[in-house]
């Protein structure tokens, strides 16, 4: 919601994958692309690649200015974090220590173009597939705490039902015991 501040007055669109921010952000109004909401919590690479390599068309047919990911970052099992990652156009940080490069010309083996056409859809592909694989173990990380959760849960219920069970068979015992022992002195 805070990109989508700062872009404000832009039109955004959106390519979802999973089925929540597709239900969140679909309902709201926003234009939607394209919807990827079957992955079931496995993703492949060439999966991944289908959905960069469409990022790149938006980008390269000029329907879209700029591309970023959106997704949470895995930092432990119970700590997941978003992230928003520009993916394109990229932006480069300039060196600190630019004496050294300074009247340096690369060549490059094949032309730069050439390799920057061959490696870009790399790059997009990868970046697409990490955020997915970030967000998944964000996912796992979360079922794995709530399932350890509710074993806990589960496992004090049924020490308690045990105490309570015990102490009803305990009461009942000494029921039957008092009920004896109250017959045997009606005896004599």
């Amino acid at each position: 919601m805070a990109l989508i501040k700062e872009h404000e007055g832009k039109n955004i669109k959106f390519v979802m994958i999973g089925k929540k921010g597709n239900d969140a952000f679909g309902k709201r109004g926003y234009e939607v692309l394209e919807k990827y909401i079957t992955f079931g919590g496995r993703i492949t690479f060439d999966e991944a690649s289908e959905i960069g390599d469409k990022l790149v068309d938006y980008f390269m047919n000029e329907d879209v200015d700029e591309i970023y990911t959106i997704h949470n970052e895995f930092k432990s099992t119970s700590v997941q974090v978003g992230k928003v990652t520009k993916v394109l156009p990229l932006a480069f940080e300039a060196k600190e220590d630019k004496a050294a490069d300074d009247g340096v010309d690369y060549i490059y083996e094949p032309k730069a173009d050439a390799l920057l056409k061959e490696i870009m859809p790399r790059y997009i592909n990868f970046t697409v597939f990490f955020a997915m694989l970030e967000s998944i173990a964000g996912e796992h990380g979360a079922r794995m705490i709530a399932m350890d959760n509710a074993s806990r849960n589960a496992g004090d219920l049924v020490k308690k039902l045990e105490l309570q069970f015990n102490k009803a068979r305990q009461a009942a015992i000494t029921t039957e015991i008092l009920d004896i022992v109250n017959g045997a002195e009606a005896l004599n």
